[in-house]
C-alpha cells in the first residue's frame, strides 16, 4: 500500500488496523502487527497482507443492490 506524509514529522508505525471496503459494504477487517518507517513528507510503502474470504467477497460484488439495472 503507497501513503503520503505531507507533515514535517516522520514517525514509526508499529500496528495497523483497516477496515477494507468494496462498493461501500464492509468485507473484512485487518489487524497486523508490523515495522515501518514514515518519512517526513514523502511518499512511503507499507506491506500488507491479508486474507479476504472468497464469500463475502462473492457476497458483496453479487448483492442484490449491483445487480439492478
Amino acid at each position: 500500500m503507497i501513503c503520503h506524509n505531507p507533515n514535517q514529522l516522520g514517525a514509526d508505525i508499529t500496528e495497523m488496523d483497516i477496515d477494507l471496503f468494496i462498493n461501500d459494504q464492509k468485507v473484512t477487517h485487518i489487524t497486523q502487527s508490523l515495522r515501518a518507517r514514515i518519512p517526513a513528507r514523502s511518499d512511503f510503502s507499507v506491506p500488507l497482507e491479508l486474507k479476504i474470504p472468497l464469500e463475502d467477497v462473492s457476497q458483496v460484488l453479487f448483492s442484490k443492490d449491483l445487480i439492478k439495472g
